[in-house]
């Protein structure tokens, strides 16, 4: 037996199956399609140090749960048109660009037109051809990025900030650490004003402070989504509502250990919970209590780390009661706080720089 843990032997160390995606179809597929850019990546990483992938290599991949017989999408340009099976393993550069119609894990996929002069016309089809409840993922393969639509974005308002990824295709290595910045730059570039790409799906018709509808599930599944981008190469399961010792928790970086450690995998575990507006000081101090407690019940005999993560959507950002932040000390739970705020900072111009601004940069 070799020291490399395969797929199928890490999850039957982990003592449970777990599905290379995770969550509802649309979710999956675009977890799907984040593996298949990686595969991409790598058997094209010549000719992408050579510069030969341009900003043509774009591609639409579209989910239909019947691509065959209802592909969802229309093509008007009868130059454009195609009808070409693709297989996904295949991962030729001239065949990939266009708009590919998919099923939930690939397995079928039919590319029904042919490719763009640049990225922006990309954008134009999306615009102009696809539908508000319609998932799919324009990948730009050059630029190593992927920008994904999940059914309920309006598309007027994703082509001017889509949900944008950058998909690594190398092996990072995983530590508790390198998760908690990993959070810490999806919120900020997510999260933390309002015009970002998933704050605008949590605040209510666009209004800060008053969440929509299960705020906690919209952002999970753009962090499984993230997390997959970022750690997934490297023999790591990230799934969302695993089973734990302490019921189910809200994501899981599961990996194998390094050599010579104690067991042979390593898990991490995440909390989220949203402090809400509506809600008192004290209300959300419980909350935040409970998201700690909940956290430390996830533990395995081979977890590194356990994080409560908090999303504060609160007008007020008042400091949380020091009982917070005791009881995810007392525990040993890594608390993260991530602000939403009600608009970006101004900027300030150089006449409305203080004196003191101004004679401490003449020194």
């Amino acid at each position: 037996m070799t020291a490399t843990l395969g797929q199928d032997e890490l999850q039957t160390v982990l003592g449970v199956w777990l599905m290379s995606a995770d969550g509802q179809p649309p979710l999956r597929f675009v977890q799907e399609v984040i593996a298949w850019q990686k595969q991409w990546l790598l058997a094209n990483q010549q000719q992408l140090a050579a510069g030969q992938v341009g900003e043509d290599a774009v591609s639409i991949l579209v989910y239909a749960e019947h691509p065959l017989l209802e592909p969802g999408v229309k093509i008007a340009d009868s130059a454009a048109r195609r009808r070409e099976t693709l297989f996904r393993h295949a991962l030729d550069r001239s065949s990939s660009a266009g708009v590919i119609v998919c099923n939930e894990n690939l397995a079928t996929m039919r590319r029904v037109r042919t490719g763009w002069s640049n990225i922006s016309e990309a954008f134009g089809f999306v615009a102009d051809t696809l539908l508000e409840d319609q998932c799919f993922v324009v990948a730009v393969f050059g630029q190593s990025r992927i920008l994904v639509h999940l059914p309920g974005q309006n598309i007027v308002e994703w082509c001017n900030s889509p949900n944008n990824l950058m998909v690594n295709a190398l092996s990072p290595t995983i530590t508790a650490k390198s998760i908690a910045d990993s959070l810490r730059a999806f919120a900020d570039e997510n999260l933390l004003y309002p015009t970002c790409p998933v704050a605008r799906q949590i605040w209510l018709r666009g209004k800060p402070f008053k969440l929509s509808l299960q705020p906690e599930s919209h952002i999970q599944s753009y962090m499984l989504v993230h997390l997959k981008a970022t750690f997934s190469c490297s023999v790591a399961f990230v799934d969302q509502e695993p089973q734990a010792p302490g019921g189910r928790a809200d994501l899981r970086v599961a990996r194998e250990a390094a050599h010579g450690s104690v067991y042979r995998t390593v898990t991490t575990m995440i909390e989220l919970k949203v402090l809400s507006a509506s809600k008192s000081q004290h209300a959300n101090a419980e909350w935040a209590i409970e998201g700690v407690e909940q956290a430390n019940s996830y533990r395995r005999y081979d977890t590194d780390a356990v994080f409560a993560w908090l999303v504060d959507a609160r007008k007020t950002k008042q400091k949380l009661p020091r009982e917070v932040a005791a009881a995810a000390k007392k525990l040993h739970v890594a608390l993260e706080i991530s602000p939403m705020l009600e608009h970006r900072p101004l900027a300030r111009s150089k006449r409305q720089a203080s004196p003191r601004g101004r004679r401490s940069s003449s020194k």
